[in-house]
Protein backbone atom coordinates (compact mmCIF):
# COMPACT_ATOMS: atom_id res chain seq x y z
CA UNK A 1 0.00 0.00 0.00
CA UNK A 2 1.04 3.70 -0.36
CA UNK A 3 -0.14 6.76 0.96
CA UNK A 4 0.45 9.99 -0.69
CA UNK A 5 -0.30 13.15 1.51
CA UNK A 6 0.96 16.31 0.79
CA UNK A 7 0.77 19.16 2.89
CA UNK A 8 0.52 22.08 0.49
CA UNK A 9 -1.95 24.81 -0.18
CA UNK A 10 -1.03 24.12 -3.70
CA UNK A 11 -2.40 21.41 -6.18
CA UNK A 12 0.76 19.22 -7.13
CA UNK A 13 -0.25 17.33 -10.94
CA UNK A 14 1.98 14.60 -12.04
CA UNK A 15 3.56 14.47 -8.54
CA UNK A 16 5.79 10.95 -9.35
CA UNK A 17 5.93 8.30 -6.07
CA UNK A 18 8.04 5.39 -6.38
CA UNK A 19 6.05 2.09 -5.52
CA UNK A 20 7.31 -1.45 -4.49
CA UNK A 21 5.38 -3.84 -7.44
CA UNK A 22 4.53 -2.88 -11.14
CA UNK A 23 0.80 -3.28 -12.42
CA UNK A 24 -2.34 -1.31 -11.60
CA UNK A 25 -2.22 0.78 -8.94
CA UNK A 26 -6.29 0.88 -7.37
CA UNK A 27 -7.94 4.34 -5.65
CA UNK A 28 -8.97 3.35 -2.41
CA UNK A 29 -9.89 6.56 -1.14
CA UNK A 30 -9.24 9.94 -2.30
CA UNK A 31 -10.02 12.35 0.85
CA UNK A 32 -10.43 15.15 -1.79
CA UNK A 33 -13.64 13.09 -3.36
CA UNK A 34 -16.88 14.79 -3.23
CA UNK A 35 -18.36 12.21 -0.97
CA UNK A 36 -15.80 13.59 1.75
CA UNK A 37 -16.68 17.42 0.90
CA UNK A 38 -13.85 17.93 -1.08
CA UNK A 39 -13.15 19.09 -4.63
CA UNK A 40 -13.86 15.70 -6.56
CA UNK A 41 -10.45 15.67 -7.97
CA UNK A 42 -9.51 11.91 -7.99
CA UNK A 43 -7.80 9.76 -9.91
CA UNK A 44 -10.48 8.35 -11.62
CA UNK A 45 -10.69 4.47 -9.63
CA UNK A 46 -6.10 4.31 -9.67
CA UNK A 47 -2.68 4.36 -11.87
CA UNK A 48 -0.68 2.28 -14.07
CA UNK A 49 3.05 2.35 -12.26
CA UNK A 50 5.80 2.89 -14.86
CA UNK A 51 8.88 1.26 -15.14
CA UNK A 52 10.40 4.34 -13.66
CA UNK A 53 12.76 4.49 -10.63
CA UNK A 54 11.96 7.54 -8.28
CA UNK A 55 12.54 7.17 -4.19
CA UNK A 56 14.52 3.93 -4.67
CA UNK A 57 11.89 1.55 -5.74
CA UNK A 58 11.87 0.52 -9.50
CA UNK A 59 8.38 1.22 -10.45
CA UNK A 60 6.73 4.44 -9.80
CA UNK A 61 3.09 6.09 -10.24
CA UNK A 62 2.48 9.73 -11.16
CA UNK A 63 -0.31 11.08 -9.24
CA UNK A 64 -2.86 14.57 -9.43
CA UNK A 65 -2.33 15.11 -5.79
CA UNK A 66 -4.94 17.89 -4.84
CA UNK A 67 -3.68 20.43 -1.41
CA UNK A 68 -4.24 19.15 1.83
CA UNK A 69 -5.68 15.67 0.89
CA UNK A 70 -4.92 12.26 0.92
CA UNK A 71 -4.49 9.65 -1.36
CA UNK A 72 -4.37 5.81 -0.68
CA UNK A 73 -3.57 2.87 -3.16
CA UNK A 74 -2.80 -0.41 -2.95
CA UNK A 75 -1.35 -2.66 -5.46
CA UNK A 76 -4.35 -5.01 -7.79
CA UNK A 77 -4.22 -8.71 -7.84
CA UNK A 78 -4.91 -9.64 -11.14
Amino acid sequence: SVVAAPHTLRPRPDYRVGVPAPGWWQELADSDAAEFGGSGVTLGGGVQADKESWHGRQWSVKLQLPPLAAVFLKVAVR
